[in-house]
């Protein structure tokens, strides 16, 4: 599992302290520890331990096994995780993060006239990948590359 850089030894060790003194309360564990925090520390605290409570829990020795869990089980890695893809075809490149992504390809004609019609069609094409990669979609899947394939020869045969 890739974690975030909030995931820290700072943060789980707040957690921890905050967990003891202030018993099975996310918001009043926050409250606690919340001055030694960065913002983006806060919210994947606050995130974490309203999944984790009540039902869960966590301790020293768990602690980075349960935000594995909860990663995977709430899909929070889209907005924690930096990402890079790479497809194997048009030279498209995705880099994700919690801030959004960017993409570039190879799909427009050089030199790129932003008022053709098969350049202004794959800017929707780059947009719905971008969206698909922010999202979580698995992009790198031989279907998702195989539908890209597809719409491009068809927008091709059709501009």
């Amino acid at each position: 599992m890739n974690r975030p850089p909030e995931w820290n030894e700072k943060l789980k060790t707040l957690l921890l302290n905050g967990g003891s003194t202030m018993g099975a309360d996310a918001e009043g564990v926050m409250n606690y520890i919340c001055e030694s925090l960065t913002h983006d520390e806060y919210k994947l605290g606050l995130a974490f331990l309203t999944w984790v409570w009540p039902d869960k829990g966590f301790g020293h020795g768990n602690i980075d096994q349960r935000f594995d869990e909860f990663m995977e089980d709430s899909h929070m890695s889209v907005f924690f995780v930096t990402r890079d893809y790479n497809l194997p075809c048009y030279g498209i490149e995705v880099k994700t993060d919690k801030y959004g992504g960017a993409i570039i390809s190879d799909l427009k004609t050089v030199p790129a006239d932003v008022n053709d019609p098969f350049n202004r069609a794959m800017d929707g094409v780059e947009s719905l990948i971008l969206a698909a990669a922010c999202e979580g979609i698995d992009i790198e899947s031989p279907a998702f590359v195989k539908a890209v394939e597809t719409a491009v020869e068809a927008i091709g045969n059709n501009t």
